[in-house]
């Protein structure tokens, strides 16, 4: 109950914060973003934004249209970015996530300028920024429309390769989300082909070579700091997907894919047993410590 009380307090004072934060009044202004910054490191921040945005979405189960928050909707989209750079995991996953929810309804329409914002994380270079640009970029993919497709991926996939082979400067959680996305756009391109011909060819085939290839190593390495088992079903789920949508494009590098691939079966099954039949070693779930 007490949880539910702070929870329901945490939100008051984020509502009271938007709308001093849009106040003419410079000192009223000035202490509504203090008290912004202050709520930033909360870890239901994002969370609380998001479910306020549902809020005044007309296409919302949850369709409100109270004026202060229709307002401060535009303050929301102004600081929830900053959040991806954020120190602090939680805080820079609650922001991913709020981002993600409030981009699925306004995204382009009513947040054009949220793709360039993303680009802009992913590129900086910097681990907090990338991380919480592809947090949302792994949901963002997954709402791009095919013409939006024409635009997106010859942006993002390059972004993902250059990620996915920086084994030391980026987690292997961060890699792995830059493979899911690959997937998630080839798989979207191949549906686009059956309709648009050529638009395969235009999109992906250039860039099947060195991810294929880049795949075929990463398999190769043994479980540790660079890799392990779930960066490799990504991997296997992004090659089984180009098998299956583009098989003649493909069929060139499967002697040199279905070693690797073998390999890990074998050594999977080694490991389940193990783990799951003989109990005797604890099996690391690959996710991340905060579980999105």
């Amino acid at each position: 109950m007490a949880g539910a009380d702070r929870n329901l307090s945490l939100k008051e004072a984020l509502v009271e914060s938007l709308g001093s934060v849009l106040s003419p009044d410079h000192d009223l202004r000035v202490s509504g973003e203090e008290q912004v910054k202050a709520l930033e490191v909360t870890e239901e921040f994002g969370v609380h934004l998001a479910e306020l945005t549902k809020h005044t979405c007309q296409h919302a189960e949850k369709f409100r249209s109270p004026e202060a928050i229709e307002s401060a909707k535009v303050q929301i989209r102004r600081i929830l970015p900053l959040g991806l750079k954020e120190s602090i995991s939680k805080v820079r996953t609650s922001c991913a996530y709020a981002i993600s929810a409030i981009a699925h309804w306004d995204w382009p329409e009513a947040w054009p300028e949220l793709f360039q914002i993303l680009m802009e994380a992913l590129t900086s270079g910097q681990p907090t920024s990338v991380h919480g640009a592809m947090r949302v970029l792994a949901e963002f993919t997954q709402d791009v429309t095919d013409i939006q497709m024409g635009q997106v991926a010859p942006v993002i996939l390059p972004e993902m390769y250059k990620i996915f082979m920086a084994a030391d400067a980026f987690s292997i959680r961060t890699r792995g989300r830059a493979v899911t996305i690959f997937n998630t756009c080839a798989a979207m391109i191949a549906n686009m082909a059956e309709i648009q011909k050529g638009i395969a060819k235009q999109l992906l085939f250039p860039l099947i070579p060195q991810f294929t290839q880049a795949f075929i190593q990463t398999l190769q390495v043994p479980d540790g700091f660079t890799s392990d088992s779930g960066l490799k079903m990504e991997i296997v789920k992004a090659i089984t997907q180009l098998v299956k949508s583009h098989p003649k494009f493909m069929a060139p590098y499967l002697n040199d894919i279905l070693p690797p691939i073998w390999l890990i079966f074998t050594q999977s099954a080694e490991f389940y047993v193990r783990t799951v039949v003989n109990n005797m070693e604890d099996a690391n779930d690959p996710v991340d410590s905060d579980g999105w």
